[in-house]
């Protein structure tokens, strides 16, 4: 193999190289921004997390669940349209969260629930029978 063959096939092989990475990269892209929030999400400044939780939330990040709620009560609003937007799959932390001793922040997530969920199963999951059904329309 002469150098200039050589040459073109080490061109070749870190141009091929250059392109698989760059096709890993746009297949787990929304993999590695959400890895990306999940560690923003702890950041000390409070505007990264701010950002962080609203991007997560948008994001429907199932990951962030637990980072956010557990910024729930130093950010009640922010935290709370992430968690509606997340939907569903936030009901077993949010029950869990009920536990919490402070009353207030109770009300909150059973505000929560009900802004994601307003089908009576919301009601069946804090152990309370369905309302009764709406009479009839004459």
């Amino acid at each position: 193999m002469t150098a200039k063959s050589a040459r073109r096939l080490t061109i070749i092989a870190a141009a091929l190289a250059a392109a698989a990475l760059a096709c890993a990269v746009f297949a787990f892209r929304g993999k590695i921004a959400e890895e990306y929030w999940l560690w923003r999400l702890e950041d000390s400044d409070e505007a990264w997390r701010k950002l962080a939780i609203r991007e997560l939330g948008e994001r429907r990040s199932v990951k962030a669940l637990r980072g956010i709620l557990e910024l729930m009560p130093k950010y009640p609003g922010l935290t709370s349209r992430a968690l509606v937007k997340i939907g569903k799959p936030a009901f077993p932390l949010i029950l869990e969260a009920l536990q919490s001793p402070d009353e207030l922040h109770r009300l909150e997530l059973i505000l929560l629930l009900d802004r994601i969920d307003r089908h009576p199963t919301c009601v069946r999951a804090l152990g309370m029978p369905d309302p009764p059904p709406l009479p009839p329309v004459e």
